[in-house]
């Protein structure tokens, strides 16, 4: 009878089990169906997204404007300010965040030292005025069109500050003028363009609570120590680690490349913190780090090969999710928020202004080069903006005029940029022919009114400017110069015309003598 009873409560507790397990089955199906509709409509709406974003991106570039462009319309339609059709919107803005840091980290490696180097100090002058000037006009308007107060007109000026390298450097080099002074100036200030825009961010966050003598000067201290501190150890440091002789004994070998990459990484998460809490921006940490190994031409080719696509999809977000879901869409077309967006577009003249610091002497085409490529607004600007935002530094409408004055620079910038490139590209043709018909007889002698000069020198500080001045001292202009490096070696060709009126009197072997001796005296070959 025991055993009967053990039975039967057993046989009790497995049907009350059963029936409990069967209850708990048929719920959990339940919601887990209920689960997987939302999981798979989740799934099918992000899916949509990414393709969305990709398509009108390049859509955009079809139409020769930024694919940041189409990636932010998408964001604006499809995101929580109108359609709300985009999961995980949080999710997807840190992922954003995360493909700005690899911006910011390649535009640091990607830093060309020798280049600077050749520009010199215009580099610095060209950075300088296209940041300060925009961002005193953006200020001033602000305060005296929007009526705002001091902190967010600073806001809105330093959003109006900073180039896009990204636009500038696609253009030029489509446009194949990349290597020539114009090019290689505007790259530089570009640059130098990024830290400026870096420390003006570090600047609105040091002032947010209270704008004190000591949170102005503080930013400002702590980000010149970081740059000079990292910076110098990039352009001294670094390269005589690598001539040690133990280095090169592993510098070519894949372990060292990748340990070097892993390095990279490591240095930039300590260098973010670094400048957090040192009162800087945690994005000029990103900036050093990368600055740091852009000696290590190496790393540049696996970061091309392994981070280069990562990062780009990264950045769709950042420009489709980060910012576009932050802009007021329903706000965008009241009358105010258009009206002060047409008053931003003024601070435009302060780039195109930056021209006027062109190559000597000064050519149209080479002052509008430089002023349409250095009035191109892009990712910084965003940065700035959105940062000013999330500080409830920026009210949404004047973020929301902010990104429109942006976008309208985005579109016009590269356009005219593009325009000007095609016109100087003709006049290059032109000039080719002129240099096939230079050779003439004259007085018997065998004279040339065009030359072709190619130079391989050791590159030194202000290179550029003064050879173009050397040229200029010698009766000749310099028609189109095209210069490139090549480890501290610059490598130039220049075409110039020969304005000399005593051209007959003169041999031409003793001509190209005396040429050739006063090139090799500046340059010290």
């Amino acid at each position: 009878s025991t055993r009967n009873a053990r039975g039967d409560e057993k046989g009790s507790m497995s049907d009350n089990n059963s029936t409990a397990t069967l209850h708990c089955e048929g719920d959990g199906k339940g919601h887990m169906h209920m689960d997987m509709d939302e999981e798979f409509y989740n799934l099918t709406m992000l899916l949509l997204f990414l393709l969305a974003t990709w398509v009108v991106g390049k859509a955009a570039m079809w139409v020769k404007v930024p694919s940041l462009l189409g990636e932010l319309v998408v964001g604006m339609v499809l995101g929580p300010e109108l359609l709300d059709v985009v999961p995980f919107p949080m999710a997807l803005t840190l992922v954003g965040e995360v493909g700005l840091l690899l911006l910011v980290l390649e535009a640091g490696l990607e830093v060309d030292l020798q280049m600077l180097k050749q520009i010199g100090k215009k580099g610095f002058i060209v950075a300088a005025v296209g940041s300060l000037l925009p961002l005193g006009m953006g200020t001033g308007i602000a305060i005296g069109i929007g009526k705002m107060e001091t902190m967010e007109a600073l806001s809105v000026g330093a959003s109006l500050a900073p180039t896009s390298m990204a636009i500038a450097l696609n253009i030029l080099k489509v446009g194949k003028s990349l290597h020539s002074p114009a090019g290689q100036l505007i790259i530089a200030a570009a640059v130098i363009d990024d830290v400026i825009a870096l420390i003006l961010l570090s600047e609105l966050k040091a002032l947010q609570n209270a704008p004190t003598a000591m949170n102005f000067i503080t930013p400002i201290l702590s980000s010149t120590v970081f740059t000079l501190a990292f910076g110098g150890f990039a352009i001294f440091g670094i390269p005589r680690v690598m001539e040690a002789e133990r280095m090169k004994k592993f510098s070519d070998s894949q372990t060292f490349v990748y340990s070097c990459f892993f390095g990279m990484f490591v240095l930039s998460i300590g260098l973010m913190n670094a400048t957090y809490y040192g009162k800087s921006s945690f994005l000029l940490g990103a900036f050093l780090a990368g600055l740091c190994f852009c000696t290590i031409e190496k790393i540049k080719v696996v970061w091309h090969a392994q981070v280069k696509r990562i990062e780009t999809w990264m950045l769709r977000l950042f420009f489709s999710t980060t910012i576009a879901f932050k802009v007021p869409v329903r706000d965008l077309w009241r009358k105010n928020v258009l009206a002060f967006t047409a008053a931003l577009l003024l601070p435009l003249l302060g780039k195109l202004v930056t021209g006027f610091f062109g190559p000597r002497p000064l050519k149209k085409i080479e002052f509008f080069t430089i002023g349409f490529a250095m009035s191109a607004w892009g990712e910084f600007a965003f940065v700035v903006a959105n940062t000013s935002l999330a500080l409830e530094i920026m009210s949404p409408d004047t973020f929301a005029s902010v990104v429109l004055a942006v976008l309208i620079s985005a579109i016009i910038s590269p356009w005219a940029l593009s325009l000007t490139l095609l016109f100087a590209r003709k006049q290059k043709e032109l000039l080719q022919y002129q240099v096939q018909m230079s050779v003439r007889k004259r007085r018997g002698m065998l004279n040339h009114a065009y030359l072709e000069v190619d130079i391989c020198c050791v590159n030194r500080w202000g290179l550029i400017d003064g050879l173009i001045n050397k040229f200029h001292a010698l009766d000749l202009s310099v028609l189109d110069f095209t210069v490139s490096s090549l480890e501290t070696f610059s490598i130039m060709r220049l075409y110039l015309k020969n304005k000399s009126k005593d051209m007959a009197s003169q041999s031409e072997v003793a001509y190209f003598a005396h040429l050739h001796e006063e090139i090799s005296k500046y340059c010290g070959i």
